[in-house]
């Protein structure tokens, strides 16, 4: 599946820098390197998901967000299904470390909840942990951000339904 709203945000890919934030099996990150990104970064929690990534173009690596470091900074960062798999009491430094991460006028896109909340589900006959901060708070955080898109609630066919998607700038 692909996210439109990110690419017509930025519909000229040549020469930038992108991170994906729990890329999964790089499927965007594929996206960004066939657009001509100059160079695409995925990274996710599940050494499975980063195994299958690597089979693609771009460069992967299992990863924690809140455990990243780099000296790249990025035209975009893309978060899409993985912000509530953060730690609670770690979600109000999510938004600080995109921050720190973007090129001024870098792009994030990102998914989340909008209420305030933790739990565990099953996926894949997996348990997942999902955590989330409620909407005024995600608001808060982003306050250095320029809010660019909302979608609150976000529907498309291929993906489903979430809560919260938002296209923010720096």
């Amino acid at each position: 599946f692909e996210i439109p709203a990110l690419f017509s945000m930025m519909p000229d890919l040549k020469g930038k820098r992108v991170l994906d934030l729990g890329c999964g099996f790089g499927e965007h990150c594929k996206r960004f390197v066939e657009s001509g990104a100059k160079k695409v970064i995925g990274i996710d929690i599940s050494e499975k998901m980063i195994s299958e990534a690597k089979r693609l173009s771009g460069e992967f690596s299992v990863c924690d967000f809140m455990e990243y470091a780099s000296d790249t900074k990025f035209d975009a960062i893309i978060a899409f299904d993985s912000l509530w798999h953060i730690p609670l009491e770690l979600q109000k430094e999510i938004y600080n470390k995109m921050y720190s991460l973007l090129f001024d006028g870098g792009y994030c896109l990102f998914t989340h909840g909008i209420h305030y909340s933790e739990v565990s589900g099953k996926m894949f006959d997996q348990t997942f942990y999902y955590s989330s901060l409620d909407i005024d708070e995600v608001k808060s955080c982003i306050s250095d951000f320029t809010i660019i898109e909302e979608y609150h609630p976000y529907v498309e066919e291929t993906t489903g339904d979430r809560e919260l998607l938002m296209i923010i700038k720096k």
